[in-house]
């Protein structure tokens, strides 16, 4: 479950929204301490299961491009 990067990114952008509507309507200082400190922690995890575990689907590049957009033909 936490090898899932659809999981990963639910559960950590799920966060942030938390994060943010808790500091608009009830802004407790120490709590948003905690969440706000918390959160470089999870992008991180986020970013590092997307990496290691995530997999593209699209058609890989040619010789000759250095990149490209898969809806361009």
């Amino acid at each position: 479950m936490f090898k899932r990067p659809a999981f990963v990114i639910i559960a950590v952008m799920a966060y942030l929204v938390i994060f943010v509507v808790k500091s608009r309507l009830h802004p407790d200082l120490l709590l948003l301490l905690i969440l706000y400190s918390l959160s470089p922690l999870l992008v991180i995890w986020m970013v590092c299961t997307v990496i290691r575990y995530g997999s593209y689907n699209g058609q890989e590049l040619r010789e000759e491009q250095e990149w490209g957009y898969e809806d361009v033909k």
